[in-house]
């Protein structure tokens, strides 16, 4: 059998093929079909394996064959099976030859070529000869004795280095090392990898290993996008196995260091609180774009009239050195414009010009610098009525107020000198945490907003009715300002007005103004009396060990001139009266600026102290006063209508066998010595509530208390 194989070969070499065979295209192989896989074996072997479904035509030759070098041939007297032969380097002829019935028939034909497991040749398709044919081929082949990986010898970082494989054959015969082109190539980083990575053409990442045939290497390239190079370059080293072969190819990823950073403006002028972005892009020597690592650090600075202007980072926080610095800036976010120059540190009169410089920090000298102006601009709250007014108090409310409720103010706006119109605002105000004698800041909770009284508001000259609100949003008009009646709320404090614009957040002014009752003055220490009443809300004097350090300063005792007088002399001639008796006990009368006096701490009403709001309402604890003592007529032994020593006491209040009326005397004092309008005995019979409450007013006139 195995001669006359041999034979058919030799005649099948020595013959032309015939005219009436049938020839098939040859088929490439499809990755689909059959995996492309670096073969674990050495790759010695060239395999063919043929296969037919359909019937075969015994009577006619019917064979499939490898012809090779160095003697290593091979063939099947079949269509069915599998040979090998030694691979050597060289040509290779193989092909099939068989026929089909003349009764007909048809199947499904495949016939493949292997370098040890790699396929580098298939054919697969259907035969359907209805009244016979023959199938045969007979194909060249050549087995390379290895392969070149070409490419780059140097690319810049950022760059792509795209490789080629051709294949050589040596000059020496009968070499087992072979190599052919549709075999699997897998290429490795096998030194360098921390420089970058395979990618696909549409830049998709595929890490650090890939396999391609070399008719696939148009499909993917090395992109240098990992860490920058240690120095002015890096060295990668590709290592690619195919067929047992090893091969490599080494090249230099170069780093680009600019000439020159340009550095551009998001706008070359600016005013007073406004800001511009700032981009450097590192430039070569000849004004071209350089691809520089992202993560190279800058600084910036401004090398010129810094006074004007400051830098704000990436997380917008503002630079408070001088000259105003900014380093370790990643290339990356300079480039993108994530550090902005913003005008907020002096508003100039006139233009005036900085300049600011952008340098690698790796080597200073690589820098670029950039001239900005910057314009005077100020929005500002200009006071034109007075900067005390006195809070309302009724019978004044917030539609019906004094003229010393009022102020007048008006909000402008320049730019360069110029005033600018239509631009929005925001008006509104606050009160100053603590003042006018209210400590309990804003504990327990903040005055309520949507109250005119608690915040006051401002009356708009710029509508038709007028606009009552606070907050209030207008824009500017036609000569750049707007006015506006400022009304007082019912507290004495400070209170903060603030105006903002609504298209730059750092263009914003604020101005305080007070509202107060005029010539409160403290209540001065004094042996014909004690202060009591502080809080930790009020903070004041008191004679128990309560709010210990809520003693100070004493805030809960301040009013009217007259009024202090009349209280230091009501209490001296009390105690001329009854020199026995305990200290007077002064408690509250108005906070320093007057107004509401809060005595819960929640900034609202509180029947027990609507009053107490200007200085002329005095409280007195009424349980050191004694209550009157009471005689009866009967008792009245001498009949002379007034009670002697010895004559008995319905009610002694003090125990000392005298008729005394102590309340009924301290009251005819308030009246006759100090001038007051009214003293009511209020919460009479409650512990701890009970008290005298003096009005050194007409406290009537107040025909709405809020």
């Amino acid at each position: 059998m195995k001669r006359t194989v041999l034979v058919f070969l030799i005649l099948l070499v020595a013959t032309p093929l015939i005219s009436q065979v049938t020839i098939r295209e040859r088929v490439q192989i499809s990755p689909h079909d059959i995996q492309p896989q670096l073969s674990t074996q050495a790759a010695t072997t060239l395999r063919a394996e043929c296969s037919f479904t359909g019937p075969v035509d015994n009577n006619e030759p019917r064979i499939f064959y490898i012809i090779g070098p160095c003697g290593n041939s091979a063939g099947l007297l079949s269509i069915n099976g599998s040979i090998s032969v030694q691979a050597y380097g060289g040509g290779y002829r193989f092909g099939y030859r068989f026929n089909v019935p003349r009764s007909g028939g048809g199947g499904q034909f495949q016939f493949a070529l292997y370098l040890g497991d790699d396929p580098i040749y298939r054919v697969s398709f259907p035969v359907n000869c209805p009244t016979g044919c023959r199938l045969m081929t007979d194909q060249p082949l050549w087995l390379y004795s290895g392969f070149t990986l070409s490419g780059s010898d140097e690319i810049w970082y950022g760059d792509a280095n795209r490789f080629g494989a051709a294949p050589f054959s040596s000059p020496t015969p009968c070499l087992t090392s072979v190599w052919h082109p549709e075999a699997p190539i897998t290429l490795e980083i096998t030194s360098g990898s921390e420089l970058g990575s395979f990618v696909d053409n549409s830049g998709n990442d595929l890490g650090k290993t890939v396999t391609k045939k070399a008719s696939e290497f148009n499909t993917f390239s090395y992109l240098a996008n990992g860490d920058p190079p240690q120095g002015s370059e890096g060295t990668v080293v590709i290592t690619a196995t195919s067929a047992n072969i090893t091969v490599e190819k080494s090249f230099k990823v170069r780093r680009r260091v600019p000439d020159h950073f340009d550095v551009t403006l998001e706008h070359d002028e600016i005013a007073f609180t406004e800001t511009s972005k700032i981009f450097a892009q590192a430039k070569d020597i000849n004004d071209q774009d350089v691809v520089f690592d992202d993560d190279e650090k800058l600084f910036f600075t401004v090398i010129e009239n810094g006074q004007y202007g400051t830098f704000i980072n990436k997380n917008g926080d503002t630079v408070k050195t001088e000259p105003p610095t900014l380093g370790d800036i990643t290339y990356a976010d300079a480039r993108s414009g994530q550090i902005r120059f913003a005008a907020v540190k002096k508003d100039p009169a006139v233009r005036e010009v900085a300049k600011i410089r952008v340098a690698w920090q790796g080597d200073e000298t690589k820098k670029g610098e950039k001239e900005i102006a910057v314009l005077e601009q100020t929005l500002k709250i200009v006071l034109h009525g007075p900067r005390e007014i006195w809070p309302l108090l009724p019978p004044a409310s917030p539609t019906n107020p004094h003229s010393d409720n009022t102020t007048l103010l008006e909000i402008q706006l320049t730019r360069a000198g110029l005033a600018v119109s239509g631009h929005r605002f925001h008006l509104e105000t606050d009160y100053v945490d603590g003042s006018g004698g209210h400590d309990h800041g804003d504990q327990p909770s903040r005055r309520e907003r949507g109250d005119f009284e608690n915040y006051g508001h401002f009356v708009s000259s710029q509508t038709t009715p007028n606009t009552r609100a606070n907050p209030i949003e207008e824009e500017t008009q036609s000569n750049g300002r707007a006015s506006y009646t400022y009304v007082a709320s019912r507290f004495g404090d400070r209170m903060k007005m603030r105006v903002g614009s609504l298209e730059n957040e750092l263009l914003w002014d604020t101005l305080s103004i007070v509202e107060r009752v005029p010539d409160l003055e403290p209540l001065p220490d004094s042996p014909n009396y004690l202060k009591i009443g502080g809080t930790c809300n009020h903070h004041g004097p008191r004679d128990d060990n309560a709010h210990q350090g809520c003693r100070t300063p004493d805030n809960n005792h301040w009013g009217a001139l007259l009024t202090l007088q009349a209280i230091d002399s009501i209490a001296a001639n009390y105690h001329r009266l009854f020199a026995s008796d305990l200290t007077i006990r002064v408690n509250d009368i108005s906070l320093p600026l007057g107004g509401r006096f809060d005595i819960s701490g929640f900034w609202v009403g509180n029947s027990n102290h609507e009053f107490h709001r200007f200085g002329k309402d005095v409280d007195v604890r009424s349980s050191t006063i004694h209550a009157d003592d009471i005689f009866d007529s009967e008792d009245d032994i001498n009949d002379n209508g007034r009670h002697d020593i010895g004559e008995p006491l319905k009610f002694d209040a003090n125990g000392n066998g005298t008729y005394d009326t102590n309340r009924s005397d301290f009251e005819n004092l308030c009246t006759r010595i100090g001038k007051a309008y009214e003293v009511r005995l209020e919460f009479e019979g409650i512990p701890e509530k009970e008290h005298y409450h003096i009005y050194f007013w007409n406290w009537q006139s107040a025909q709405r208390l809020p």
